[in-house]
């Protein structure tokens, strides 16, 4: 059976909705060289978004590279793994690949395996001296083969802001920054799930990476886009859903991409061939109790105060939760 609808993981192709202002701001800021940092709440799309132009790129001189921060220990294994993407985001065939690790990696001693497409796996390994002694070189390596190569290099970041969980932290953005404002031939783009530590480190003046580039906020994707998109999917399947119905699966998510294809994906589960009131319903319980272990569980993690202020919150209390009027309530301690 094929998906009909697509959370938890990141969706393009048929599965991804709209966001052509944002696709079109972040192309310009690649063409004309300049970095973009996507900042937005969790499962609002910005890995999707990315992959998408990736996807849609069509200029054989423009190479993306993309790397996942959550999975990099330290500023050694950063190294690593960032030559490693370089290498192979920027090779044909397998061939090339080792012809570039020869000819760009000299002032290392690496050891690698691959399979037998560009596209399988292949882990390159630095020893750790090599890696200490050579950060500069490594970090200066994508505008190096950019430029003897004619290409420009687009370098994806994902979960950024963990590299502020490093041993000196501080220090290693500093020299990220200091190396990445001279590149001419690439350029970044940078995006992760913690929204407060992301604007910290883009927008207080004393971070190394203050006003680096253009700062582009997510905001939800517009109603009318992801009814017409529920339409759309149901459509392909020879199942129809109403757009007022459509509707109301956007409306009880507030525009939520993440869980708009969570709640759609159950509907679609209950319904037969049309869907009815019945089955929005249905779903809506479904979604409610896989979802309840989870709440439960944060729930269970507040301390009373907070569980009062939500108890307060719930009850339409809105504004003055500490005053006098709703301290006699007694939803607060």
């Amino acid at each position: 059976m094929e998906k009909v609808f697509n959370f938890g993981n990141v969706s393009f192709g048929e599965m991804f909705v709209n966001r052509e202002a944002e696709k079109k701001r972040i192309i310009l800021n690649i063409k004309s060289g300049i970095s973009t940092t996507l900042v937005s709440p969790r499962r609002w799309g910005k890995s999707s978004l990315v992959k998408q132009i990736a996807k849609e790129n069509t200029d054989s001189n423009l190479k993306f590279c993309f790397l996942d921060l959550f999975s990099v220990k330290d500023e050694q294994d950063f190294y690593r793994q960032y030559a490693e993407i370089i290498f192979k985001s920027t090779a044909t065939k397998i061939e090339d690949v080792a012809t570039n690790i020869s000819k760009y990696a000299k002032s290392l001693i690496p050891s690698f395996g691959f399979g037998n497409t560009i596209d399988a796996d292949f882990e390159l390994k630095f020893r750790l001296d090599d890696v200490k002694n050579s950060p500069e070189y490594i970090l200066n390596l994508p505008e190096k083969i950019a430029i003897d190569k004619n290409i420009k290099i687009v370098i994806c970041m994902d979960e950024f802001q963990n590299i502020a969980d490093f041993s000196l932290g501080l220090a290693f953005q500093k020299k990220l920054r200091a190396h990445w404002q001279h590149h001419q031939h690439v350029v970044y783009v940078l995006y992760g799930s913690k929204l407060s530590m992301l604007s910290d480190m883009f927008h207080k003046s004393k971070m190394p990476f203050y006003k680096f580039g253009d700062t582009l906020f997510l905001t939800k994707i517009e109603k009318h886009h992801l009814v017409a998109y529920i339409i759309r999917r149901f459509e392909t399947t020879e199942k129809r859903i109403s757009a007022s119905l459509a509707e109301k699966i956007v409306d009880k998510m507030e525009c939520h991409p993440h869980y708009v294809q969570h709640y759609a994906q159950l509907v679609w589960y209950n319904t037969q061939t049309e869907t009815q009131e019945s089955d929005i319903i249905a779903a809506l319980e479904d979604l409610v109790q896989s979802y309840s272990p989870m709440f439960q569980q944060l729930f269970e993690s507040l301390s009373r105060t907070q569980v009062n202020y939500l108890k307060a919150i719930a009850d339409g209390q809105k504004d003055q939760l500490t005053s006098k009027e709703i301290m006699a309530l007694q939803y607060l301690e």
